[in-house]
This record gives C-alpha cells, sequence and structure tokens, in this order.
C-alpha cells in the first residue's frame, strides 16, 4: 500500500501536467516520491535528479521565480452570473466554478431568456427587442422600458463574453497540447497506477517512438489517432481564424502591426506536435498509402521583424522551411479536402528548397529527439535570461525588453 505522502507527491506531479513548472522542481518532487515509497533509484538516475534539483525552489535561498506557473487561465463569467442572479428571478446563486463552465453560463443565459421572451442568439438591439405592446402581450408588461433594456443588454453581453470564454478555453487547450501532448489529459487513475510494468499507452500520449508505439496494440493506437485527427481539426480552425484576422505574408512570415502572433505561434506549435504524432501513428498503423495522398505540412511561427533585419544583415536569411509552406495548399484547406496536398507534392517543394523532406519532418515522423545535457532553467524576461528572479520580476513590471520604450528603465536596472 502506497503511504499518504507518497499518494501527495503522486498527486502533485499529476496536477503539474496541467502547469509549467520548472524541471528543476519536477526532479525534486521525482526524489521525494523516490524517498516516500522507499525505493533507491540507480546510481544514473539518481546522479541526473540531484543535478537537477539542486536548483529546485526548494533548495535555493528565495524560493522565487519570476516565471509563470501556470498557463494563462481565461476570465470567467462569474460577475455576469452573479448580476443575472440579482436580476432574473429564474437564477439561483451559483457556485463560483459556474463561472467556468460553458454549458452551465449558456443554461443561465436560456433560462433568464424565456423571463423576457428572448429567444438565444437574439442579440440584435434595434430588430430583436420588445416594444411596449409586445411586452404586453407577452405577460412582462410590469417592466419598464428601462428594466427590459437592462435585462436584454446583460443577456447579450453574457453571449458574448461566452464566446469569448469558449474560444479563450479552447486556446489554452491548444497552448497545453503544444506544450506538453496529451499529457494533461491523463486522467490521474492513469497517472497515479503504480503496475507492475511500464505502461506504454500512457507513455504514447507524449512520446510516440517507434519503440513506444511499437508496446501499444492497434485498438490503442486507433484510439490515439482519433483524438489527435480530432485535435489537428481543431488548430487548423484556429490557425485559419488568425491567418484571416490578420492577413500574414506567407513567403516571410513577419509581425506586423495588429498582427495576432501569440494565437498564431501557439496554434502553430500546437499543430507541430499534434502533426508529429500523427505521422508517427499512421506509420505505426501501416498506412502510409493514406500519407502518400494526404500530407499537410508543417506551419512555421512567425518571427519578429527586428530579429528577421537582424538575420538579413548578418548574412543569413529565412529557415528554407519557410518556402516550403509558402509553396504548399494551408493546412486547413487539405483537411477540408479543398485542396491536395500529396507527399509527392511536398516532396517536390522540399527539393526546390534544398529540405530533405524525410529528416525535415515534412513527408516522415520527424527524428527521434536526442537527450542532451542538462543545463538550469533561466530567469527570462521577454526571451532575455536575467540572473536573478527578483530583478527579472521588477523588470517585467517596468516594461524591460518589451517593445514598449522603456529605455530608461533598461539602464536603471542593467
Amino acid at each position: 500500500m502506497p503511504s499518504h505522502h507518497a499518494e501527495q507527491v503522486v498527486r502533485e506531479l499529476h496536477a503539474s501536467l496541467r502547469l509549467r513548472r520548472r524541471p528543476e522542481d519536477i526532479a525534486q518532487l521525482i526524489q521525494d516520491l523516490f524517498a516516500a515509497r522507499r525505493i533507491a533509484p540507480d546510481p544514473a538516475t539518481a546522479e541526473a535528479l540531484e543535478k537537477a534539483s539542486r536548483h529546485s525552489l526548494r533548495r535555493i535561498w528565495h524560493g522565487y521565480t519570476s516565471m509563470l506557473e501556470e498557463f494563462a487561465a481565461p476570465v470567467g463569467a462569474q460577475r455576469q452570473l452573479a448580476r443575472a442572479s440579482a436580476l432574473f428571478a429564474s437564477v439561483p446563486e451559483l457556485p463560483e466554478g459556474a463561472g467556468d463552465d460553458p454549458a452551465e453560463i449558456e443554461a443561465v443565459i436560456r433560462r433568464a431568456g424565456e423571463e423576457i421572451h428572448r429567444r438565444y442568439g437574439e442579440n440584435d438591439f434595434g430588430l430583436d427587442r420588445l416594444n411596449r405592446t409586445e411586452r404586453d402581450e407577452a405577460g412582462i408588461g410590469e417592466l419598464s422600458r428601462r428594466q427590459y433594456n437592462k435585462r436584454f443588454r446583460l443577456l447579450r453581453r453574457m453571449e458574448a463574453k461566452l464566446a469569448r470564454l469558449l474560444h479563450e478555453q479552447r486556446r489554452r487547450e491548444v497552448t497545453m497540447t503544444g506544450k506538453g501532448a496529451l499529457a494533461h489529459a491523463l486522467p490521474y487513475e492513469v497517472f497515479g497506477a503504480a503496475p507492475e510494468r511500464t505502461d506504454w499507452y500512457a507513455v504514447a500520449h507524449v512520446h510516440p517512438t517507434r519503440e513506444v508505439l511499437g508496446h501499444l496494440s492497434d485498438q490503442e493506437l486507433i484510439r490515439l489517432l482519433v483524438r489527435w485527427n480530432r485535435f489537428l481539426r481543431e488548430v487548423a480552425e484556429l490557425l485559419e481564424d488568425a491567418w484571416n484576422r490578420s492577413g500574414f505574408e506567407a513567403t516571410s512570415m513577419v509581425v506586423r502591426r495588429g498582427d495576432d502572433s501569440s494565437t498564431w505561434n501557439q496554434a502553430a506549435q500546437a499543430w507541430g506536435t499534434a502533426r508529429a504524432h500523427w505521422f508517427a501513428l499512421m506509420t505505426e498503423l501501416g498506412q502510409e498509402e493514406v500519407l502518400d495522398r494526404v500530407c499537410p505540412g508543417k506551419v512555421p511561427r512567425l518571427m519578429a521583424a527586428d530579429v528577421a533585419a537582424w538575420h538579413r544583415r548578418s548574412g543569413g536569411g529565412l529557415h528554407p522551411d519557410t518556402y516550403v509552406w509558402a509553396d504548399l495548399p494551408r493546412p486547413w484547406e487539405v483537411l477540408r479536402g479543398e485542396k491536395e496536398c500529396t507527399r509527392s507534392l511536398v516532396e517536390a517543394a522540399c527539393s526546390r528548397h534544398g529540405v530533405d523532406p524525410v529528416a525535415g519532418g515534412w513527408t516522415a515522423p520527424r527524428p527521434t529527439a536526442e537527450a542532451v545535457r542538462f543545463r538550469r532553467t533561466p530567469e527570462l524576461v521577454h526571451g532575455v535570461a536575467v540572473a536573478d528572479p527578483l530583478m527579472a520580476s521588477a523588470m517585467r513590471s517596468a516594461g524591460v525588453f518589451s517593445g514598449r520604450g522603456k529605455r530608461a528603465a533598461a539602464e536603471e536596472w542593467l
């Protein structure tokens, strides 16, 4: 039977799958778990864990990092639900968590709408409101024009809030998947189990190498493939939306003022992760002929204009993958079947720009990553390493390195 302390550590490790904890702090938790279970790791593992965990927050003097340890969570509709509860008799006071539940929010909007004879989606302030005569006929004549309008406006704002919340929750899911594949989706019952042999299906959620996938049954492979198929389509929709709103230049992929680069880059990273898993699973299932017909390309991240200019001045240029991307149909067009993107088409584009389609991950699962020497996680301010977390926090608050013209603040701190 696992000890109570060991179970607490496992739960903390499981919770970390949805967080952005530093490797040093995860190494510390793994050490704690070995100790709680009275298990001695092999010497190489023990040495590696000790090397990383000696810089964990628990062991350093300040015990603090300026970097976010959570993925940004959307702001829920708690305030709007509280207001609805005050204005509509059919809406009771709801628990705090209801504001983060889209289904609960929609149910409240529909239920409250019935009180003022408003259908869900009727948001035109000029056409969808009831006039005095219509309110009398609907049996709500006791509501003044002002009181009716107040309720109508609230429900209209709540529908807009619900749409934003769904979008932000989707973005958060995309960001987590881009960073850690399907790790965040592993239920505690699977993660917390201590089987006598490795749970290869769980490992395949994050590490789809041939060695790992070779241990899975066809049913397990197909189950993962279905999940990644669905996710690829969701990310493609997000990419298309960002593309249409911003109008990026495909041949340069340089950020311009007003571009939604955050959404694009998060979705591009998630696309790369999902695409790599999809390719690996299709290959393991022996579905190479499918890839001959449908081979959606990679998606590049956007580059800041000043970084692109620096590359040009230093004799460099755009990454060759950008040119291949520009030559191919957009991924969302391929997944919808509007345009063809065969393996031979991708190979031809790669050949034109001097890219190896296999080694570059364009037509085959990307090569297995090799382990590298551990390096202590730096404190970062907009991508710039800063030695001290307290200084990093002050710099971030002052806008240093953010591109907002904080030169005086930078000079003061540097």
